[in-house]
Formats: C-alpha cells, sequence, structure tokens
C-alpha cells in the first residue's frame, strides 16, 4: 500500500528540485521516494538506530542530502546561465 504525502515548500525551490530531477531523467517524486527509501535503509541509520540515536542519524542524512541538492541545482543554473550567455554572444556576433 502506498500513501499520498503533502508537504509545503518554496515555490522556486520546488521548481529547482523538479528541474534537478530532470537532468537526472527522474520526476521529484521518484527522487523523494528514492531518497527516504536509502535514508531509512542506510547502514548510517541502521547503525544509529541500534544505539538509539535515530533522530540524529535522519537529520545527518537530510542535512547531507538538502548540501547535495542544494550545489547540484546550483551547478546546473550555473551551466544553464553559461549557454544562455554563450547564445546571446553569438547573437551579437553574427
Amino acid at each position: 500500500m502506498s500513501k499520498l504525502a503533502t508537504f509545503r515548500i518554496d515555490d522556486e525551490d520546488w521548481q529547482k528540485f523538479q528541474e534537478l530531477a530532470k537532468t537526472q531523467g527522474t520526476s521529484a517524486s521518484a527522487l523523494l521516494v528514492n531518497f527516504i527509501r536509502s535514508s531509512i535503509t542506510s547502514p548510517e541509520v541502521t547503525k544509529r538506530q541500534e544505539s538509539g540515536d535515530v533522530e540524529s542519524a535522519i537529520q545527518a542524512k537530510l542535512a547531507s542530502i538538502d548540501e547535495r541538492i542544494e550545489n547540484a541545482v546550483q551547478l546546473k543554473l550555473a551551466d544553464v546561465d553559461r549557454r544562455i550567455e554563450s547564445a546571446i554572444q553569438e547573437k551579437l556576433v553574427a
């Protein structure tokens, strides 16, 4: 059985996340589901569950994922900016 989950997120952040997912050939929903599954099955979480430190493990994993997503989005946006600038320069030269 699956559950429909809803949450609030800034519009701009959601759009960037959707763009990131698209560049990876997937959807934002699929990316989130994969994140959740990997978070709850990671060796780090399992190890901390055994020691009773589940909340810390999840928070650490979330912070790590947030940072990786932000970095990937920033890299992609920088690439898009370079492509736009290049296209503009080509039009100006032509």
